[in-house]
């Protein structure tokens, strides 16, 4: 059988691997003692991490980090995809740093030596790092030259919104433990649900357009996908729209209007009081005052 990790990106910041296990390989584990730090974000079926004598499920919706110098052994017990990203230390410990004031190592300056470590194995994931996870993959795997820049800052967004969810320990719960039953029956609804969600969010949907494309009726997918997110489709669906609103905020001089039907919303009033309602600020202030805090980050 051949490799199934596949290197499709390399930077002097991080690497990403694609890696697929295409067939189900019974009773087969893969130890590793990895050298390096790596994200690991499940896109099609699941896979364990054993750490000892604790099996960790990854899935759709789970975060999976791996810390540098653990010895793990990997369970492809069933077909499964994935995208890893391999990163560089000394960036994690200066965005950590920056970012996280609950769990991070106690360091006075940006350029401090201090052993870094993640804090956790698996934690559950958020609609804005799996909207972020899929730009990366995405524009990686289109290969477009001059795209090094963009993909390395789209990385340091990717690190600031993982550190930020880490750092807020009370909405942070281990990932739902799921039974062979649900991966079989339900997993595989959920990621049709995400991947129609994530590819159409800039256009209008309704519940029964998603349902459809998850081979389900609209409401028993409204149901499991609010049981296994956390969400239901409509709050993903924002949550999406809102990230990308935000990256276009940040990184381009898009007027808040042409902004706001980008993203998907059909009219500025809702993009504004929608923005406002999760940001608890107006589109236009949000984007002065990332900008001023950027300036006097560099001052």
């Amino acid at each position: 059988m051949s490799s199934p990790f596949k290197l499709i990106f390399s930077s002097s910041l991080f690497h990403v691997l694609d890696i697929q296990w295409r067939e189900q390989i019974h009773d087969t584990s893969n130890e590793s003692c990895l050298s390096d730090f790596y994200i690991t974000f499940p896109r099609q079926g699941c896979y364990g991490y054993r750490v000892g004598s604790r099996v960790y499920e990854c899935y759709s919706g789970v975060l999976h980090l791996e810390n540098a110098g653990v010895e793990a052994t990997f369970l492809n017990d069933r077909p499964n995809a994935c995208t890893s990203l391999q990163i560089e230390a000394d960036l994690l410990k200066e965005v950590g740093w920056s970012i996280g004031e609950g769990w991070k190592a106690p360091a006075h300056s940006w350029n401090a030596d201090f052993d870094f470590r993640f804090p956790m194995v698996t934690i559950p994931s958020t609609p804005e790092i799996e909207y972020l996870h899929g730009l990366i993959y995405r524009r990686v795997l289109a290969k477009k030259p001059g795209e090094l820049l963009q993909l390395e800052d789209l990385l340091i967004h990717l690190l600031e919104r993982m550190f930020g969810h880490l750092a807020n320990k009370r909405k942070l719960e281990a990932p739902m433990p799921i039974s062979k039953r649900e991966l079989e029956l339900y997993l595989p609804v959920i990621e049709r649900g995400k991947a129609y969600i994530h590819d159409n969010f800039q256009k209008e949907m309704g519940l029964a357009e998603i349902a459809r494309h998850a081979f389900l009726s609209p409401y028993h997918f409204s149901r499991l996908f609010r049981h296994y997110t956390s969400f239901s489709p409509h709050q993903y669906l924002l949550e999406v729209r809102l990230s990308h609103a935000v990256r276009l905020l940040l990184n381009t001089s898009l007027a808040v209007t042409e902004v706001g039907f980008d993203s998907g919303f059909n009219s500025l009033d809702h993009f504004i009081a929608t923005f406002t309602r999760r940001y608890r600020m107006s589109p236009l202030k949000f984007r002065r005052c990332k900008l001023r805090s950027l300036v006097r980050t560099f001052q």
